[in-house]
């Protein structure tokens, strides 16, 4: 397996995040597949000091039909002859006036569904040296490309990008609450002059590049999959 890692020389930062980049499977119930688990390569980057998780729940406001009997009736009785047919804007407007209020709508907070968690990691990449140049070109290229569908402007369908998977490790693997889940990269911002101006390295490589990878879940998340801490 292709394995890219950065930085390449060994220094305080012990933990490291391992992106793994597989195809997508329609079916991927089977965990034990030998081609689920087939991967095109995996990154190894040093945990950032800058990455976030972003938890969001769909909730909307529902009204409850009210009284609308009785506001008509506060029209008068002419409102009520006019016939159903005029009931509009006109009419609320003079119920508004003559009456002062509105008609409560009677609204309550309902849950409508999860969204799918995202995760944001912001990386800085200052080779040092000929190899470490190659290797940053590899890994920006790598994610590039499997973030990517496969086909052409002539395909009459296209296959879906890789997804992926990720692990933090500190000498052991460290439960981030991405156990047994999938990812899809949703977004690659690469800034190659993160200091206001663009520099270059003696072989014209950037010296400094900064890039966010945004990922999102392929499935939502449930509150029995989330554990408390014990005591």
């Amino acid at each position: 397996m292709l394995m890219m890692q950065y930085p390449l020389e060994k220094n305080d930062r012990k933990r490291f995040i391992i992106f793994y980049s597989r195809k997508f499977l329609i079916d991927q119930k089977d965990e034990n597949s030998k081609v689920r688990k087939k991967t095109d390569g995996a990154v190894k980057l040093y945990v950032p000091n800058k990455f976030s998780e972003n938890i969001s729940q769909s909730w909307s406001s529902k009204g409850i039909i009210g009284d609308i009997g009785g506001a008509l009736r506060a029209f008068g009785r002419g409102a009520m002859e006019r016939g159903a047919g005029k009931i509009g804007a006109r009419l609320t407007a003079e119920y508004i006036r003559k009456t002062g209020a509105v008609v409560n709508p009677r609204e309550e907070l309902l849950y409508d569904g999860p969204q799918f968690r995202n995760f944001s990691f912001s990386f800085s990449f200052v080779p040092k040296n000929e190899n470490e140049t190659q290797v940053v070109r590899k890994i920006i290229t790598f994610f590039k490309k499997y973030s990517l569908p496969e086909g052409s402007f002539n395909s009459g369908s296209l296959k879906f990008p890789n997804v992926w998977e990720m692990q933090v490790s500190d000498g052991h693997f460290t439960d981030m609450g991405w156990k047994d889940r999938t990812f899809a990269i949703t977004s690659i911002d690469i800034d190659n002059a993160p200091e206001g101006e663009y520099v270059t390295l003696p072989n014209g490589f950037p010296a400094r590049i900064d890039v966010v990878l945004t990922l999102q879940e392929t499935r939502v998340l449930y509150q029995h999959e989330i554990e408390m801490p014990e005591e």
